[in-house]
């Protein structure tokens, strides 16, 4: 208790603090961390699978071509979301599916893109999911194109 004019009159229990009491507040302040670390992580793995897709890019102009090689890294258009690195540009004559011709200063570029999928099923990067036929926007620093997915190896 307080004197009149304040003082402290030696009788009151002072604060002390132990080392156990800095262990259990140094564990609470971890587990407080581990579980929003586990509520925000939407069940995401940290675990990663190395597969890849091959998508097609047609009718290009032969002047572009050259814009996307191996060692690119793509990206989904508008998002930006990083989705792989090319692996392998294969290029062929840009041939009408109706009538059969060719088309003269095209070509279809079949590009292998390497991934790492957080899934061991299915191609899934930052919640974009890559599957066969699906027709997506993507680019690169140089070249932006739609394409279509032709094949998923796991």
């Amino acid at each position: 208790m307080n004197n009149i004019k304040g003082k402290r009159t030696g009788d009151e229990p002072k604060l002390t603090v132990t080392f156990t009491d800095v262990i259990i507040i140094i564990a609470a302040v971890l587990v407080v961390l581990f579980a929003v670390r586990y509520v925000f992580s939407d069940g995401e793995s940290d675990e990663s699978y190395a597969m890849s897709y091959v998508v097609k890019i047609s009718e290009v102009r032969d002047e572009l071509v050259e814009k996307l090689g191996a060692g690119d890294v793509l990206y989904m258009s508008p998002s930006g979301v990083e989705i792989g690195t090319v692996a392998a540009c294969e290029t062929t004559v840009a041939v009408r599916d109706k009538t059969g011709q060719t088309v003269p200063g095209r070509s279809d570029i079949y590009v292998t893109v390497e991934v790492k999928s957080s899934e061991p099923d299915r191609i899934l990067v930052s919640g974009c999911e890559i599957t066969v036929e699906g027709k997506y926007s993507m680019r690169s620093t140089d070249f932006s194109f739609e394409c279509v997915c032709v094949s998923v190896d796991q």
